[in-house]
């Protein structure tokens, strides 16, 4: 299993503000902020990744007829659409119009809530997730802990353009550095995240 997390935008650009903060009126807003370049370059990634994965080798979740189709593997958008109507409406889209162009690769949507279930019931029905930066955020504690724990699973803050800004490798989480400083670290399955060239931290909070 390999996720794609974009690591800018979103709820991460810090948008948003209070009005009457420290009254009994106080009122917080988070602005969630995705731009259709950002979003179908993440998605441009995953594909990419799905379709290269196992030197084109079939992943042996897909059932008979997907293997008669041709497809060799399989890209799960992970959101929320019905409640996030606006933000995973544009995610949906452009997944939907990027599809056609990586045939070999079958798509899949599952909401977040949905996924993190399946993960403990059943890890094997995915191939590459992509997602947004919180919700990437959250559901990769799960994936690494389901393989052994935080300092097992490996982690990288990728720049597609590498000419540009050299991308990063890191254990999955750097909340764990009891973990990761040590031999009980021990990378094995790499989680993606297609960040913005020229930001090498990507999840500032860990």
């Amino acid at each position: 299993m390999s996720w794609c997390a974009k690591t800018t935008k979103a709820f991460y650009t810090g948008a948003g503000g209070f009005l009457f903060k420290g009254t009994p009126h106080e009122v917080a807003i988070q602005e969630s902020v995705n731009t259709r370049r950002g979003v179908e370059r993440c998605l441009k990634y995953a594909f990419d990744l799905a379709q290269k994965r196992r030197d084109g080798k079939p992943w042996k979740g897909l059932q008979p007829e997907h293997l008669k189709a041709g497809k060799t593997a399989q890209l799960t958008l992970c959101g929320k659409t019905n409640v996030l109507t606006y933000a995973f409406d544009l995610w949906w889209r452009a997944f939907q119009e990027l599809a056609p162009k990586y045939p070999a690769v079958k798509t899949d949507y599952a909401h977040v809530d949905a996924t993190c279930m399946w993960f403990v019931k059943n890890p094997e029905w995915f191939d590459v997730i992509v997602t947004d930066n919180m919700f990437g955020d959250i559901i990769t504690d799960l994936a690494a802990i389901i393989q052994g724990g935080l300092g097992v699973a490996a982690g990288g803050n990728i720049n597609p353009k590498a000419r540009r800004c050299l991308s990063r490798w890191a254990a999955a989480r750097r909340n764990t550095p009891d973990k990761t400083s040590s031999t009980r670290s021990l990378p094995s399955t790499p989680r993606h995240d297609a960040g913005f060239p020229g930001r090498s931290e990507s999840r500032s909070g860990h």
